[in-house]
């Protein structure tokens, strides 16, 4: 792993700070462990700001095509699959990969 490879890293998890989500560098597993771990009004926090991304991520992305991200997303699904889960937390962390990416070009120029 170069210092590059660090830097977008750190810049990922950054992004993920910002926007209010638990950084997703480690395995689901790792992640539920962290939920389960905080106090229930902080999870709930945690689980909120989640859904409002994802779903302002979706809106922004998917348009009009509302069939596209009922399939993909599950949007408007109560019960979401694994797999749809699985869908959702990539879509935010592409977000947080983009905006990292982006932060590290500018830093490269400076």
């Amino acid at each position: 792993m170069n210092i590059k490879d660090i830097v977008l890293q750190f810049l990922i998890i950054d992004e993920q700070e910002k926007m209010g989500v638990m950084p997703m560098l480690n395995s689901h597993a790792a992640m539920r462990n962290h939920v389960d771990s905080l106090s229930p009004e902080d999870a709930q926090k945690l689980k909120r700001k989640f859904r409002k991304v994802w779903r302002r991520l979706v809106k922004e992305r998917c348009g009009d095509y509302q069939n596209l991200a009922a399939a993909l997303y599950g949007k408007g699904c109560s019960q979401p699959t694994p797999h749809i889960m699985s869908e959702r937390r990539n879509l935010v962390f592409k977000l947080a990969l983009e905006r990292a990416r982006e932060r590290q070009r500018n830093i490269s120029k400076a």
